[in-house]
């Protein structure tokens, strides 16, 4: 239930024909892994994961 069953390589596959669809695919940004998996379980096509995103949130539990 909380873990996506597909392999890494099905899911390049899966993304790639996505991508060659020409359909505008729904990319939600993560600000990290949780929220990334969260996203990933919801089911949306892809996931952003921004290193400027990530590294604010780790700075910011450091300093509080």
């Amino acid at each position: 239930m909380h873990f996506v069953e597909r392999e890494p390589s099905q899911k390049r596959i899966d993304f790639v024909d996505k991508l060659k669809s020409n359909k505008i695919l729904r990319v939600p940004g993560a600000y990290n892994p949780l929220t990334a998996k969260l996203i990933e379980e919801i089911g949306y096509d892809a996931v952003y994961v921004s290193v400027v995103l990530w590294l604010t949130t780790l700075v910011f539990l450091i300093l509080v």
